[in-house]
């Protein structure tokens, strides 16, 4: 595209559970989209691997220490002023518990409850997988017709390093 001047963010972004509700965080003011409801994460610096990203992250912003995660999908987002391309891991078990590090609101809501919140938009495609009706692990294989088939690395044919310029679908 001619002109577009547009850079690509790089986040990892984590899923974490409590019984039958999801952890979600409110964009404290001052930062962009403030007053926006999203799944806590952040930036992936460049020397850092998507998993390593996600464990700092958590540390800074719930002050919680991640002991087991599993990437679950990529999936990218284009805002009026920037492209973001979101790494989804569900965390499994952590150390700690969750706490606003950073100002941020923290709420466990439940599905219905998550669907009344004003949704960060590069977010909304987790709730597709969510609303599924089916266990977080399994949602995004069946929804595809089919479970992720995962490389030597653990991560789905198909996912693109930081740094590459194209995105390549994922293979189910």
């Amino acid at each position: 595209m001619v002109g577009w001047s547009k850079f690509i963010i790089n986040v990892a972004v984590g899923i974490l559970r409590k019984e039958n509700k999801i952890l979600i965080t409110k964009r404290p003011e001052g930062k962009p989209y403030s007053g926006y409801w999203e799944f806590p994460g952040g930036k992936i610096e460049s020397h850092e691997s998507g998993v390593d990203a996600l464990k700092r992250e958590l540390r800074e912003e719930l002050g919680i220490h991640v002991l087991h995660a599993e990437f679950w999908f990529q999936h990218s987002h284009t805002y009026p002023d920037k492209k973001v391309l979101l790494e989804m891991w569900q965390v499994f078990t952590y150390k700690g518990k969750p706490q606003s590090k950073e100002k941020q609101e923290l709420r466990w809501v439940t599905l219905q409850e998550l669907f009344a919140f004003q949704i960060l938009e590069g977010n909304l495609a987790i709730l597709k997988y969510i609303s599924s009706g089916k266990p977080l692990d399994k949602a995004m294989g069946d929804a595809q017709g089919g479970v992720a088939q995962l490389s030597p690395l653990g991560r789905p044919r198909g996912f693109i390093p930081r740094g590459r310029s194209k995105l390549i679908k994922l293979e189910f």
